[in-house]
């Protein structure tokens, strides 16, 4: 390792710690960012549902589409060699990322459900979040389908996006 080290050093490139290093903090920020996001969307849902309501729902699906593909490409600026360890890395920052996401939205759900009045009932609330995100998750894969089709034609080659 210490001749790695060296040649890494030699060359002008950084090591691979403080490639890691530097992967785990944005790694960090991504997840913070997604849970400001998450929070604004929940919190400023009244204000945001006048003007459209599926805000919050696309704010989660966004989450779910970006995060997993920006992860990638941060374990990819690692460098890491070791392909299995890639692997691991990848899996294991979009799994704590989405976790979080999942947990939020648990806490936001005892939310409507705490502030609920007492003439709406906290079950058709979330009944109506779940909607939100099951047909913005549909609109949104049909639409994914439909570009990869358009490109594959434009194009002629196969063309995948890695969608979780």
């Amino acid at each position: 390792e210490e001749a790695d080290l060296e040649a890494e050093l030699i060359c002008g490139q950084r090591p691979a710690t403080v490639r890691m290093v530097t992967g785990f903090t944005i790694s960090f920020l991504l997840c913070i960012g997604s849970l400001i996001a998450l929070y604004a969307s929940v919190n400023y849902k009244d204000s945001m549902d006048k003007s459209f309501p599926y805000t919050s729902s696309m704010v989660v699906k966004a989450i779910n589409i970006l995060i997993p593909q920006l992860q990638r490409k941060i374990v990819g600026l690692e460098k890491i060699k070791d392909p299995s360890v890639v692997i691991q890395q990848e899996v294991l920052r979009v799994f704590v990322i989405k976790m979080c996401g999942v947990i939020f939205l648990f806490i936001s759900i005892k939310e409507i459900e705490a502030s609920a009045e007492n003439d709406t009932c906290p079950e058709f609330l979330i009944g109506v979040m779940f909607e939100q995100l099951i047909i913005i998750d549909a609109f949104v894969d049909v639409m994914i389908t439909i570009v990869q089709t358009l490109l594959k034609k434009k194009s002629g080659t196969r063309i995948e996006f890695k969608v979780s």
